[in-house]
């Protein structure tokens, strides 16, 4: 049985999901995201309600993708940091109280302002510990890592505990 990972946001049972892609592969031998929108078209498709088929709504939502990975893939060197670069600007939540207020989800922020800042800090270490753990959950059968997934723990739970 199929199952969407936690935290997606679908419309479609994931059985159906699972099986629809399944199928596919079965008739055509593999699958990529151009198939799987081609025989999602007809609107009895398994995956139809997964797409928004409107391509004025759908040309803005793919400009939106388009500059989030703009804005993710603009980085900066850190001074004193044997010029590493990291991301110029971080996805977070503003001020969880005032933000709903403001009509105002997940907005971008200058990462140098997001770590001098308590609250957003304290997001930005929860998402990076987050996306480290769904990456040991994808890899957790590989034994040649279990050292680096002790690490992850440990970090868990100095992101998670802090000492008093």
């Amino acid at each position: 049985m199929y199952k969407w990972k936690p935290g997606s946001v679908h419309v479609v049972d994931a059985d159906a999901a699972g099986q629809a892609l399944e199928e596919m592969v079965r008739r055509r031998g593999i699958l990529t995201p151009g198939i799987v929108v081609e025989e999602s078209r007809p609107e009895d498709a398994p995956l139809h309600d997964e797409f928004e088929w409107d391509d004025a709504i759908a040309a803005q939502q793919y400009r939106e993708h388009q500059a989030r990975y703009i804005i993710r893939s603009v980085v900066v060197e850190m001074p004193n940091r044997d010029d590493r670069l990291v991301r110029a600007f971080v996805s977070v939540v503003p001020d969880s109280d005032s933000a709903p207020k403001m009509g105002v989800g997940q907005v971008y922020v200058r990462t140098t302002d997001a770590l001098a800042d308590e609250m957003l800090r304290k997001q930005v270490l929860k998402r990076a510990l987050g996306e480290l753990e769904a990456w040991q959950r994808r890899y957790e059968d590989l034994e040649e890592l279990a050292a680096l997934f002790q690490s992850i723990e440990a970090a868990r739970q100095q992101v998670l505990v802090p000492a008093a």
